[in-house]
This record gives C-alpha cells, structure tokens and sequence, in this order.
C-alpha cells in the first residue's frame, strides 16, 4: 500500500552503459547503501539527509495552514533503525554519535514548528529520551540502530517546552523514575496509559506522579482501537482528582 516498502520486490537490473570497459560474465565489485525493514514494511528516514528536513518543514507547514491545530505532536518513538547509510555515516566521520544525531532531530524540529507556529503546544513520546527505557545505558544494542546504547543521552535535545507523552508503564519497576527525570528536567509530562491493558497498574503511577511537578494529565492511549475500558479510565481519572496532592 500507499506508505509501505515491500520486503519482495524485483531487484534492480543492472545494465552496461556505451563505451564502459566492462564485459558481460566480468566479476565486479559493487558497494551500496541499503534500508533496513523493520518488522511489516517499516522504514526509518534518515536524520542526517537534508531532504528529510525539507520534507517535515513542508508537513508541519500544511498541517498548520489545513488543520490550525492547537499543538503538534512529534513521532519520535522506538526509532529502530539508523546510522548505516551515508549521510549517518559521514556525520558519525564528523564526531557525532547516534544519541547526538537524535538530540539534533528532536531540537530542529522543534524549532521549525516554533517558527511556523509559535505559541502551541509541542509533544514527544517519552522512551527515546528516557534512561529507564529505549534510552537505556545498558551496553546492549537497540534493534537495528548502530552501537550500543544508541540513545543514552539523547534527551539533551528536548527543549524544556516540550510535553512528555510518558509512556514508560509499570512493567519493569521504573515508571516513577521515569516520572522523576522528565520532572527534573523541566518538562510537563501527559501519562500514556499502558496501552490495551487492564487500568489497574496505572494506580500506582498516578500516586508516583503525584509527587512530583509538572505532570499535567493523563491519556488513554490504545494501539488496536480498544476503548471498552475508556469509561473506566475516565472514572479512576475523576477519583484521583478528588484526591489531595503531594509534593516532594
């Protein structure tokens, strides 16, 4: 469809151009860049090729024109592949790790949406930039991204403006550091509802969140369209309003 990138498709035809000094049966040697499929068709565009930023200052542009919005939301989520074509390459060959490349995404573009249109509110979802996540320091690889621990360190590219959509949950123990860092870094945060499970876990991060500044709200967040728990949601929500809140 529209927006995907088959993993089976013909290969390119290779051909010999007039005046060329090779020979059809000649064994050649051939180098190239390749793009890395993740899971159905899923493919990352590259954070160092100038085209990319050509392309998302023209989507921010008719966004804002067509949609008049009341704030942008940006995708930076489970970035699974990076930093093998050339243009990665060349920067890396200029000094900059993955996490820097990531740090300078996430800062261009908000400032391209700033400069379009200043004023709204812009997010993010939390794991690229969150230690305690998919920004782990870890030593371990991430998917396909080159190195080890490629985006440890990435949040330094956040603008302390930027909403935290924190998606970090409570299935490994560290949701309230999560919540923890983001505050301490400045940023308001929107808890993301650990998306298409039973509500009851989400309890103990609304009383961890409640400790500390900046959190804002609280998302449903489903990824296969189930809202049969929305009303529930909804009602542990209004509960917590009710309840006094913390400092620390």
């Amino acid at each position: 469809g529209a927006g995907t990138y088959p993993i089976w498709h013909p290969p390119p035809s290779i051909t010999l151009i007039p005046g060329t000094r090779l020979h059809v049966g000649d064994i050649v040697h051939a180098s190239y860049y390749v793009p890395a499929l993740i899971h159905d068709g899923q493919v990352m565009c590259c954070m160092c090729e100038p085209k990319t930023y050509e392309i998302v200052k023209w989507e921010i542009h008719q966004i804002h024109t067509i949609m008049h919005p009341d704030g942008y939301f940006m995708g930076h989520h489970e970035l699974r592949s990076q930093g093998y074509d050339k243009s990665c390459v060349d920067a890396a060959g200029g000094g900059k790790s993955m996490h820097e490349i990531l740090a300078d995404n996430v800062h261009r573009i908000t400032q391209m949406i700033k400069k379009e249109d200043p004023g709204k509110d812009i997010c993010t979802w939390s794991d690229l930039f969150d230690p305690f996540h998919n920004a782990k320091n870890d030593g371990k690889r991430y998917y396909l991204v080159k190195g080890t621990a490629p985006w440890y360190g990435a949040w330094v590219g956040l603008d302390p403006d930027v909403i935290i959509m924190n998606w970090h949950g409570p299935f490994d123990g560290n949701g309230r550091a999560s919540i923890k860092f983001f505050s301490d870094q400045g940023n308001r945060q929107i808890l993301s509802g650990y998306y298409d499970k039973p509500i009851e876990p989400f309890k103990p991060r609304l009383e961890a969140a409640s400790h500390y500044p900046g959190v804002i709200g609280s998302m449903y967040t489903t990824w296969t369209s189930n809202f049969t728990l929305m009303e529930d949601f909804a009602q542990l929500m209004n509960d917590w309003k009710k309840q006094p809140r913390k400092s620390e």
